[in-house]
């Protein structure tokens, strides 16, 4: 994923010592200047496919269409971000890394142990979202609390392939 990242650094124009291969503030500005919708086309559309694409998501394209909003919108309901078919900020980081988009609401910790409600505190401002960061079928099922106190989330998207039953939506990230 790194490279593209460096891909998208180098197309907004960074300079060598700008692009870094991380998603900072410059390249969070820069996205925000070229969302995608069905219709766009471009080097934009090529960057944002590859970042599904390493998702396992979609097929790479030049071409913003039917099929790739609706890879879109699956995986926004997924990664919990508001679904709307576009490639938004919040949709482009998440195709990137995880803490690509800082001011996106909730919360969330990566881990692989199983989390008890003793070891939590209910946030007053939204739910908990656990996970792991790993495509290893079946991690995020090792990181479960029930009753609505912590859901369980992908930090990343994981693969297609994940273990059934990884994920357990209760609301918005």
């Amino acid at each position: 994923m790194q490279a593209t990242i460096l891909a998208i650094q180098f197309e907004l124009g960074m300079s060598d010592d700008d692009a870094t291969g991380a998603v900072g503030p410059l390249t969070r500005a820069g996205l925000r200047q070229h969302p995608l919708a069905v219709g766009s086309t471009g080097v934009w559309v090529n960057l944002f496919s590859t970042g599904m694409v390493l998702n396992g998501r979609a097929s790479f394209t030049d071409t913003f269409g039917e099929d790739m909003a609706c890879a879109v919108r699956e995986f926004q309901s997924l990664s919990a971000l508001p679904v709307s078919g576009r490639a938004d900020l919040a949709t482009w980081a998440q195709t990137m890394v995880s803490t690509g988009d800082p001011d996106r609401p909730g919360a969330a910790c990566d881990c692989v142990t199983t989390i008890t409600p003793e070891r939590t505190t209910r946030r007053p401002d939204g739910p908990l979202w656990t996970g792991q960061n790993s495509r290893r079928p079946g991690a995020l099922s090792q990181a479960r609390l029930g009753a609505g106190e912590v859901a369980e989330r992908p930090l990343r998207t994981p693969m297609p392939n994940a273990a059934n039953g990884s994920r357990v939506p209760v609301g918005g990230a």
